[in-house]
């Protein structure tokens, strides 16, 4: 059964935007690439409060940066349409708001759905 859910209080997220230029090769079923990306990771403090609460103990912060790096993909095609696979994207450089040497990484599990657009 749906219910209502009220979140308050102190709440951190974080999100990432990004785009890649990859060179993909295709075996049989399984889609392998490598290649560049550029990216804009968003961390984000908030505080949510409904009627008499109190008083936000801080300020809400917003803070983001771009950055360059490389991303690696491998997929497994399941059948005609649908694929299922990994991405790695390890971040080299951060461009802003200051330039400088910085790694982290993101790994994602995903799922594709190919369409064809001509025959």
């Amino acid at each position: 059964v749906p219910a209502p859910v009220y979140i308050q209080g102190e709440i951190e997220s974080m999100g990432s935007v990004y785009l890649s230029l990859s060179d993909n090769m295709k075996m049989k079923r399984f889609h392998i690439g490598y290649g560049i990306s550029f990216s804009r990771n968003t961390w984000q403090y908030n505080y949510i409060s409904y009627y008499n609460s109190p008083p936000p103990p801080r300020e809400p912060v917003i803070k983001s940066d771009n950055s360059l790096g490389l991303v690696f993909n491998a997929f497994h095609q399941i059948n005609r349409a649908f694929l299922i696979g990994i991405v790695y994207r390890p971040t080299l450089l951060k461009v802003s708001p200051v330039t400088r040497f910085s790694y982290e990484h993101l790994i994602s599990f995903d799922l594709g759905w190919r369409i064809r657009l001509k025959k």
